[in-house]
């Protein structure tokens, strides 16, 4: 297997999508990272870039740092602020509301799209 850092990435990049309940296809779709990647850092034969780090966390709602081997392995220390203020929203919305903005985020995953701040 990989090196300590991969080991570490592997594992809480597991723990990230258990308790997300996504899928490493549902996370490659959403993040643009491709599922072969994913599937090298879930069994630690390589640790992604900050790119792809930064990508596959904001879809899990942590931050890279934690993803990428640093701090401990509490998941609820490093959750990205971002993620709980959207999660507050999200349980404001409708069935409706909620639908359509899955809809669009996959829309938008799949075309790569990135929206600027």
């Amino acid at each position: 297997m990989g090196n300590e850092i991969s080991q570490i990435t592997a594992k809480r990049l597991h723990m990230a999508l258990t308790e997300r309940a996504i899928t490493q296809q549902q996370l490659a779709d959403l993040s643009g990272v491709s599922k072969a990647s994913i599937s090298q850092y879930m069994h630690a034969r390589n640790t992604p870039s900050s790119h792809n780090a930064r990508a596959m966390s904001a879809i899990l709602g942590v931050v890279p740092e934690w993803l990428m081997g640093f701090g401990d392995d509490d998941i609820e220390k490093y959750i990205d602020p971002t993620y709980s203020q959207i999660l507050e929203i999200w349980k404001d919305l409708t069935f409706e509301q909620r639908k359509i903005l899955v809809n669009t985020a996959a829309m938008f995953a799949k075309q790569n799209l990135e929206i600027e701040s």
